[in-house]
């Protein structure tokens, strides 16, 4: 079963369970992990009324520190070491930005060739699909778990930290009304800044791929 399978399922689940949430807890923060994610932000966000940042999808932290551990155990480096992150939906789309990836500081492109940076944003995208594979059943839960853990400390200790997270952007990479990964600052009331990167054309066309796939997500919700 692919993410997007678990669409209208899920979908009726986090209403049930966001009403809820809205009803007894009016002043939450809301993390969200189900998949697929960046539309469950969307269902998320109707069914608790809640402002946009309040509602924040896990999934760059996530995909983020598979890529993190793909670089440092190609470089042979610690990933204490490694900054790295994706952006775009949660899925086969996801765009891992490797020209922004830094070992200490230096471009990942000074310890490792094109091909293999390459097999890493590949092996990145498919990250999830790898595990599955390894558990022959069920889906990852640890380093999800991990990634979402990481999000509450921002916000519970107000740690003003830069995340990939699933936000509603509002005119950011010339998207609005659509919730999407992106590098964000959380602290003590969520989403606090959204920082917008200047894109190459190549990367900008493959985030405007992923763009699309979640928006057709979005319109059969």
């Amino acid at each position: 079963m692919s993410r997007d399978d678990l669409l209208k399922t899920n979908a009726g689940i986090v209403k049930a369970v966001c009403e809820q949430v809205a009803k007894y807890s009016p002043e939450a923060i809301m993390i969200v992990v189900s998949n697929p994610l960046d539309a469950m932000c969307h269902v998320a966000l109707k069914a608790s009324g809640f402002p946009s940042h309040r509602v924040i999808g896990m999934a760059g932290v996530l995909d983020g520190a598979r890529m993190r551990h793909f670089i440092a155990d190609a470089a042979k480096v610690s990933v204490k070491n490694v900054q790295a992150f994706v952006l775009g939906g949660h899925g086969d789309t996801m765009v891992p930005l490797m020209r922004y990836a830094t070992i200490s500081g230096i471009p990942v492109d000074r310890f490792l060739d094109k091909a293999t940076i390459d097999a890493i944003a590949t092996r990145t995208r498919n990250g999830g699909i790898e595990i599955v594979n390894y558990l022959k059943t069920g889906s990852a839960y640890y380093a999800p778990s991990s990634s979402a853990v990481e999000m509450v400390d921002a916000i519970l200790n107000d740690r003003k930290e830069l995340l990939p997270c699933a936000v509603l952007l509002n005119g950011q990479y010339g998207v609005k009304d659509l919730f999407l990964g992106v590098l964000a600052k959380l602290g003590k009331d969520g989403v606090e800044q959204i920082i917008e990167l200047e894109l190459l054309p190549e990367e900008q066309a493959n985030l405007d791929k992923s763009i699309a796939a979640v928006k057709e997500l979005v319109t059969l919700l």
